[in-house]
This record gives structure tokens, C-alpha cells and sequence, in this order.
């Protein structure tokens, strides 16, 4: 999962702005963004892979705005890690010579300066001496966006930069029960297993309050299904919706759950080769670009919501087992060489209280996990 810089404040190093149809350059924001409306209407009705290209940005600029984060789904897609020329310097990184910059839009507030009426504490006008109203000049900032440049981590060479999110969680991906647990914990409801008829993997009970996920499925189909259905208790919850006068078809709620789970899939490295959006071309035909818009938002907010929350949970979790199995080890009379370890080389020396000879490696901490077990099986005092 990419690590992301807040790059939409940088100052812009070119002056091409990007356009979908044309290599002319672009400086005017509303062109831009018009441009992009009539584009992603046709961007959804191509094939299924240049949606889920898109939802794959997504999972890697989950913080960035719906035009910045199609923006780099159409210009490069590959793209995890960007931001302006003059930081990658300051980063001891060069944009290589050539380089076509992705361009996205960043806010560029504008201060001015105007008359308005001062208030009294009952936020009524003061009159003066004069009978007329008492006016002070104020400083105001109107909000403005301007096009910027922006590079990829690929158009540069130097410094090496960390790109990869903390190596723990990549780990986590292997950690079913504690993946899973995670998934729990940032559910709004309750998780159970059970037997489901017919072909349903899951489901959301709007009454129950709680998602039931099909017992004895593949464990990367299980936690694939507690994703999609925690989406669609965060997002489709029957009464919430009503309370806030929320109206959705079928189609337009398993699009959201759908590719909210694609996401955060993508961003935990889970297996998407199960994934297909065969409906996506039909579901936006109808659609007018506002209705599109509203729902990538909110696609985007939830599922950048459920990364950034189960990052935090997940590496709190595998600190606490790492911390139990330091004491294992420990016990068993060794001490972990963390200067000469790294995510697939852990090193272990003895502590020179026990009788222990030679160091012990290991490619993950599940292995360590392993051996401690196989020594505890074995009955061997630790």
C-alpha cells in the first residue's frame, strides 16, 4: 500500500495542464474539469479493467479528491507515489530529463480585503454617532484552485524514499485471524458465521443489525466478504438512510460495497483476481454526472475511512503479538539482533545467560510464531 505525500498544495513547475482529448495545454481549471465530466462518463462504459484501474489509484490516493484521483487514474495509473518537482529535490530526488508531469488541481486561496458591518454580541449591526451603520475592513480568503504538475516516484532517481507502508502490514495479509479480527473491530455490527442457501457468499440483516458470512469458504473469499459487507453496513444501513432521506437502487448499493471491498483489497495487497464489474457500464448509462460523482465520493471516503482504520488497528495488533513472542524468544534464550534484521530476515543471537550456540533466522514473524509453537508442543520449557 503506498505511502502518500500531500501534494495538492505544491506549486505547480509546469504550465501544461491536462486534457483528455488534446496534448494542448490547459490552464484554466473549469476546462479541466469539464473536460473530465464528459470523460468519465465514457471511462465507465469501457471495459471493466480501466474501472478497476481506476479504483486501484483509488486504493493508493484514497485521500485525494475525485478529480485529482481520476486526474492520475488517466494520466498514469501506475502512479504510487507523487508530488511537485521542486520536493522531490528537497527530498534529494531529480525528476529525470523528459518526464511528462501528471497534472492535477491544488488550492490556491485567494486573500482579499472588503468593508462588512461590525456586530454587536446579538449579531446585530452597531449604529454610530452618524445613525449609520458601523463597517470595519476585514481580511477574507476565497477559495480558488489552480492546475499543478505533479511527478511520480518512477520519473525520478537519488535519495531512496520509503514507498511501501510499514513492512508489519504486509505481514498482516498472511495473519487470517488477525486480518479478520481488524475487519471486526471497524464493523459497525456484529460478524458471524453460518450456512447460507444459494449462491450468496454474505449478507447485511437490516433488522438483525449484524452480517453473516458463509462458513468454510477460502479465507481470502472470507475476508474479501466481511469487507464488502461491512461496506454495506457503513454506507446502506436501511434506517440511516431513511433518516437522512437517502435513496438508492439495488445496483447502485452493490456498486458502492463492490468497489469499496476493491479497494481496500487492493491496498492490502488481497487477491483481486476474483473481482469483475461486468454491471458497471449499465449502472452508469442511466446516471446523470452528478448522481456518478456522488457516489465515487462516497466510495472513496469509505473506503479511504476503512484503510486508514484498519491500518491502525492491524499494526497495533501485530505490535502486541510481536511483543509476546520478543518474550518467547527471550525466555527461550534469545535475543532478537533487530539492527540486523529487516521484514524478511529476522535475526536472533543468544543472550549468553543460556546454553545456546549459533543464531537463529527467520523470514517473518509467523515463523517465529511457528517455532515458538513447535517448542511449547514439544513440551520444552520456555
Amino acid at each position: 500500500m503506498s505511502q502518500q505525500l500531500n501534494n495538492e498544495s505544491q506549486k505547480r513547475h509546469s504550465n501544461k495542464a491536462y486534457s483528455a482529448n488534446t496534448d494542448k495545454p490547459r490552464k484554466d481549471v473549469s476546462q479541466i474539469i469539464s473536460s473530465l465530466e464528459q470523460d468519465f462518463s465514457s471511462f465507465l462504459k469501457q471495459d471493466e479493467n480501466r474501472y478497476q484501474e481506476y479504483l486501484k489509484t483509488m486504493s493508493k490516493f484514497h485521500n485525494y479528491s475525485f478529480n485529482n484521483t481520476l486526474l492520475i487514474a488517466m494520466q498514469r495509473p501506475d502512479a504510487t507515489l507523487v508530488t511537485g518537482y521542486r520536493n522531490w529535490q528537497s527530498m534529494g530526488r531529480q525528476v529525470k530529463k523528459g518526464e511528462k508531469g501528471i497534472t492535477i488541481i491544488a488550492p490556491a486561496p485567494i486573500k482579499r480585503k472588503k468593508e462588512q458591518a461590525v456586530l454587536d454580541q446579538d449579531q446585530k449591526p452597531v449604529i454610530g454617532p452618524d445613525g449609520k451603520p458601523k463597517t470595519e475592513e476585514v481580511e477574507v480568503t476565497l477559495p480558488c484552485f489552480k492546475a499543478i504538475t505533479v511527478f511520480d516516484i518512477e520519473q525520478t532517481t537519488g535519495e531512496p524514499i520509503q514507498t511501501l507502508a510499514p513492512e508489519i502490514l504486509t505481514a498482516a495479509v498472511e495473519d487470517f485471524d488477525l486480518f479478520l479480527q481488524a475487519i471486526r473491530e471497524i464493523s459497525p455490527v456484529p460478524i458471524r458465521f453460518d450456512a447460507i442457501e444459494g449462491s450468496a457468499n454474505g449478507y447485511y440483516h437490516n433488522l438483525d443489525k449484524e452480517i453473516v458470512i458463509k462458513k468454510e469458504m477460502s479465507q481470502s473469499q472470507t475476508l474479501k466478504t466481511a469487507i464488502h459487507e461491512t461496506a454495506h453496513a457503513r454506507l446502506h444501513d436501511k434506517e440511516i438512510m431513511e433518516n437522512q432521506g437517502i435513496e438508492k437502487d439495488r445496483l447502485t448499493k452493490e456498486v458502492e460495497a463492490e468497489s469499496v471491498a476493491y479497494c481496500v483489497c487492493s491496498a492490502f495487497e488481497l487477491d483481486t483476481s476474483e473481482y469483475s464489474f461486468p454491471y458497471i457500464a449499465g449502472w452508469s448509462s442511466g446516471k446523470e454526472m452528478r448522481e456518478l460523482k456522488a457516489s465515487m465520493d462516497v466510495i472513496r471516503k469509505t473506503a479511504g475511512e476503512m484503510i486508514d482504520e484498519l491500518t491502525e488497528k492491524i499494526e497495533m495488533m501485530l505490535e502486541q503479538k510481536q511483543e509476546k513472542l520478543l518474550a518467547a524468544v527471550e525466555a527461550a534464550g534469545y535475543r532478537f539482533a533487530k539492527e540486523e534484521s529487516n521484514s524478511q530476515h529476522l535475526q536472533f543471537i543468544p543472550d549468553g545467560t543460556h546454553r545456546m550456540q549459533g543464531h537463529l533466522f527467520a523470514k517473518s514473524w509467523n515463523e517465529v510464531e511457528r517455532w515458538v509453537d513447535a517448542i511449547i508442543e514439544k513440551g520444552q520449557p520456555i
